[in-house]
């Protein structure tokens, strides 16, 4: 019997995208196994600029950018309560000192799934489609994978990306990361009018004429409204696709069922700007999609002990409102890719690679949480909003999301975005200008930059050691004015000379105490800054010293009790 390399189960973007990574970069044996024929109706028509360097590297790009099924985008703008909606360009202070318009694109999801997978197969990839997985017995060095049609396939390494529902590797039960347990219901119209045609002063994407996503709160949830490309009866129309996320709750309230299309349309026509666009649309279809199981996370995203990485949904699923599923998923295949190229060679050690699978679980795990804690804060807003709404009412039924010391790490370490700040503070960009909400009180539960008066130093049983370190984060690329010109105005033909997203783990360091472990790069200066902190000093003697990093690896260390901080009359005794 054949021993694959790599088996990826599932293939969506972020498999198809692995797949494909894998393949032009190594000469690792891939077979991808997929349960449904592609094309296929699946969620998620909007993206992030985050998908565009992925997918570029990957080479699918170029063959999405050559069909007819997206439409370029270049942000989107959120309206919720009073006053002008929110938004955001992307990169959008960026694009204020430079003028470089970011881009994405909407896209129809069975075209473009289907044009992702068969470049998967063009690199190299096997691809099985149509037969599902019954169970994975997961050996020491090998992997016994099962299939429905009775076959059994063997591989060294593998990987979960079958989406929100099934754990095949790891048979845990994901939790919710939100309190909000949401549905979203859609479908597509036409003649409907675009998202930057909306009236108003405030619609920057209207002055530039470029296309964007439009987002619309209503007491009930909200509206998403993208523009989509869509091949029906073999000829590609121009649609809108209109869907609404909400509580399951509210589909058993009279006139409130959601997956009635006259009822979703009805609803969308009278909910403030959106209203103007859909004046005059009309369904597609008779009936809705229905997706479920929002913003669920699993407990362990891989192990290496037991050679498995989940990525995609089958780590966490995210609400879709800042269009962000796609880009975690296209993101996780390029450091998975990385992690798997290393741990199937003999260019590490062991330990190294017990390093490296420890960042991705936490790295990405962290991520999850911070971004959640940000959707929880747009609730918050329709919530107070809208007070007869069903968020309203459940505002104070427990904590949004379990606050520990990573959350707070990736919040601290800018996960969230500039451009996420950007809309949730309506255009102030500061976290200081939240004053109320779960993502201040994520803050509140992390943890301060010491006072000056205060000593600081490392509890003595703090251990720090080299360590082989892979960067978790979204996409972005690191080029000069000149060379992000060019490059956004063509990725695919300027693309050459652009360095692997995930082109090599760097050397860090890790503080490590008792089951607690905190990674760092070469940036945040771990040794200079343990030994500057070895024994009791005053904050503020060496404060203007530490670089902005420094000091935010201090808060980090601080909120995983790794630190000692004591008052002035303490320090004394």
């Amino acid at each position: 019997m054949t021993i694959h390399d790599v088996i990826i189960a599932g293939g969506g973007p972020g498999g198809s995208t692995l797949a494909a990574l894998l393949t032009r970069s190594t000469k690792l044996d891939v077979l991808v196994v997929e349960a449904e024929r592609f094309p296929r109706e699946h969620i998620g028509e909007s993206f992030t600029q985050r998908v565009t360097a992925v997918l570029a590297e990957s080479g699918g790009l170029e063959k999405i950018l050559a069909s007819d099924c997206w439409v370029k985008k270049f942000g989107g703008y959120y309206a919720w309560g009073e006053g002008d909606p929110s938004l955001s360009l992307f990169e959008h202070r960026d694009y204020e000192r430079d003028g470089i318009l970011r881009w994405s694109f909407h896209a129809d999801r069975p075209q473009m799934d289907a044009i992702l997978l068969e470049h998967a197969r063009s690199t190299g990839a096997t691809v099985l489609e149509g037969v599902a997985i019954k169970s994975v017995d997961l050996g020491k060095d090998t992997h016994t994978i099962h299939l429905e049609d009775g076959r059994e396939i063997r591989c060294r390494m593998f990987v979960d990306a079958t989406g929100r529902v099934t754990d095949l590797a790891s048979r845990q039960r994901k939790r919710y990361l939100s309190k909000y347990r949401n549905v979203a219901v859609w479908t597509h119209v036409t003649g409907g009018r675009r998202a930057e045609e909306a009236a108003g002063d405030w619609n920057l994407f209207g002055k530039l004429d470029v296309s964007c996503i439009g987002s619309y709160a209503f007491e009930d949830g909200w509206f998403w409204y993208i523009p989509v490309p869509k091949k029906i009866d073999g000829k590609v129309l121009m649609t809108h696709s209109l869907g609404v996320v909400t509580d399951p709750r509210v589909l058993k309230k009279p006139g409130k069922d959601f997956t009635s299309v006259e009822t979703l349309l009805a609803t969308a026509r009278r909910t403030p700007i959106l209203s103007e666009l859909v004046a005059n649309a009309v369904p597609v279809f008779e009936t809705t999609n229905t997706a479920t199981n929002y913003s669920m996370i699993a407990d362990r995203f891989c192990s290496y002990d037991e050679r498995w990485i989940s990525i995609g949904d089958a780590a966490y699923f995210v609400d879709p409102l800042f269009s962000s599923g796609v880009a975690f998923a296209v993101n996780h295949a390029a450091a998975a890719a990385l992690l798997i190229e290393l741990t199937l060679s003999d260019d590490i050690t062991e330990s190294q690679k017990r390093d490296l699978f420890r960042d991705y679980d936490e790295g990405w795990r962290s991520l999850a949480c911070s971004f959640a804690t940000v959707l929880d804060q747009w609730y918050h807003a329709i919530a107070r909003s809208h007070q007869n709404s069903i968020y309203w009412d459940s505002r104070s039924a427990g904590p949004l999301v379990d606050v520990r010391a990573a959350t707070f790490n990736a919040l601290v370490d800018t996960s969230v975005s500039p451009d996420l700040l950007l809309v949730i503070t309506k255009g102030l960009a500061q976290l200081s200008d939240l004053t109320e909400g779960p993502l201040v009180d994520a803050l509140r539960q992390g943890s301060d930059e010491p006072r000056d008066e205060q000593y600081v130093s490392l509890k003595p049983d703090v251990v720090v050691r080299p360590q082989l370190t892979l960067s978790v984060s979204l996409a972005r690329l690191d080029l000069d004015v000149d060379r992000l010109r060019r490059y956004w105005e063509d990725p695919v033909r300027n693309r050459e000379g652009v360095s692997r997203l995930y082109d090599k783990p760097f050397e860090g360091h890790c503080f490590e105490r008792e089951k607690a472990s905190l990674t760092c790069g070469p940036r945040e200066g771990a040794l200079e800054l343990a030994k500057r902190f070895a024994t009791p000093t005053c904050y503020g003697d060496v404060r203007e010293s530490l670089s902005a990093h420094q000091r935010v690896l201090i808060r980090k260390l601080r909120g995983a009790e790794m630190l000692d901080v004591v008052d002035v009359d303490v320090a004394a005794e």
